[in-house]
């Protein structure tokens, strides 16, 4: 799997609304900001991650680098999400 590929046309607002296929930017990370340590959810501000599998349990990511993480929906939940072309206009607006 590349990175390169168009991002889909994402249309949940948390990383627990994507599906395999969906490549997605993480907006920010609500519990780096309630200082909730999680230390299996290891995803910043920026980050560009494609899910690779989903359970209703959990969600496989995987990062430009080929790394793998194994994420709880209930965690994902608290991670919000972006498309390159949501970054863009917000971006571009500010």
């Amino acid at each position: 799997m590349t990175m390169t590929a168009t991002l889909s046309p994402h249309v949940g607002r948390t990383l627990a609304d994507i599906r395999a296929g969906d490549r997605v930017i993480v907006r920010r990370n609500l519990l780096d900001e309630l200082s909730i340590a999680c230390p299996d959810l290891a995803l910043r501000s920026g980050d560009r991650v494609a899910c690779v599998g989903h359970s209703p349990m959990h969600l496989e990511l995987e990062t430009p680098a080929g790394a793998r993480l194994l994420i709880d929906r209930f965690f994902a939940c608290f991670v919000e999400t972006e498309t390159a072309q949501q970054r863009f206009r917000r971006v571009s607006e500010d």
